[in-house]
């Protein structure tokens, strides 16, 4: 609860009160079951899913896309030398890097893809119902909006953090994968592009192998 104080603004209606008076309150009704649910899946910092939750709807999207014969991607990501950011204008700066980027791609992505950050400064995106040419296509369209974003980081007004992405896809015709084995193939190719000189997208192998016995 809040106080709801006179306002001088107010007085144009009111003139019985003086200002700072106290003429009510705001309260905020939630429920707290679904608050300390959505934080059980979420990454606090960038509200993209946490890596627990991320891999969970990616197996459940796997077997959706196993059962009905549809195509699926994925998409992983991190950002170009950004241990530079933090050793040089320290961990909130790199927060604020983590947390824009995060929101960005958020906002580039249909209702029914998800994000999920991995682990320190890597996504990844699951596009559920996409062959490989859409995806690679929405990889290099996530490039380059994150090498345009233009974001404040220590004393300088703004700097530009590139990323690397690497695509790897899964189709029904291949058989089985589990996710963990499509977040690899990714990540692989996603090092390769680092390898052939960074800020660009490189694409795994088109089928993903079985890893586990049945």
């Amino acid at each position: 609860m809040a106080p709801l104080r006179f306002e001088p603004s107010c007085g144009k209606c009111h003139d019985d009160y003086k200002v700072g008076d106290i003429r009510g309150g705001i309260s905020v009704r939630f429920n707290i079951d679904q608050v300390e649910a959505a934080l059980a899946i979420t990454d606090v910092l960038t509200g993209a899913f946490n890596r627990r939750h991320l891999m969970e709807r990616l197996t459940e999207e796997l077997a959706r896309a196993s059962r009905y014969g549809r195509g699926l991607a994925c998409i992983m990501f991190d950002l170009d030398h950004f241990k530079r950011v933090n050793d040089t204008h320290g961990h909130a700066a790199g927060d604020e890097v983590l947390r824009t980027v995060g929101a960005a791609v958020g906002k580039m992505l249909r209702a029914s893809d998800f994000l999920g950050r991995y682990g320190g400064e890597e996504f990844v995106v699951v596009l559920p119902e996409t062959d490989l040419s859409a995806a690679t296509l929405t990889a290099e369209k996530l490039r380059s909006e994150i090498e345009n974003l233009l974001i404040a980081v220590g004393e300088a007004k703004a700097s530009r953090v590139p990323a690397c992405l690497g695509v790897a896809y899964f189709e029904a015709a291949s058989g089985v994968a589990d996710a963990m084995t499509l977040v690899q193939q990714a990540d692989a190719a996603m090092y390769r592009a680092k390898e052939a000189g960074r800020n660009r997208v490189e694409v795994g192998p088109k089928k993903v192998e079985q890893n586990y016995s049945t």
